[in-house]
């Protein structure tokens, strides 16, 4: 089920907050019994540092306040982000890259349900 798109970090608060809303809402109407995976760029940074029971160890980088705000979503609805639970190299673990080549950040996630 498709709820719309990510707004980008240079979005307004409330198209945001908008689009938190309705992914809320659409994972209230799943069923608990379902397996639930949500993927896409989410245009933040949850960075190192692990959270018991929502982030594992193998995050890139630094948090940003998008990264906040997706750890918040998942805590509220207890979701993990699968894709920081598996330790890989470096170079697997970003997801965009800058043109230049000089920057390199995770900003795509994998999303389950605990």
């Amino acid at each position: 089920m498709r709820t719309g798109v990510r707004p980008t970090t240079s979005a307004e608060t409330a198209d945001i907050e908008d689009f938190y809303r309705n992914l809320h809402s659409t994972l209230k109407e799943t069923p608990r019994k379902d397996i639930l995976i949500i993927m896409g760029d989410w245009n933040s940074k949850i960075g190192k540092g692990e959270e018991p029971r929502t982030v594992g160890r193998y995050g890139l980088g630094n948090r940003n306040e998008a990264g906040e705000r997706l750890l918040e979503f998942c805590e509220e609805n207890a979701l993990f982000v699968a894709n920081t639970y598996f330790e890989q190299p470096e170079r697997r673990l970003y997801t965009w890259t800058s043109l230049d080549g000089q920057y390199r950040n995770q900003i795509d996630y994998i999303l389950g349900r605990r």
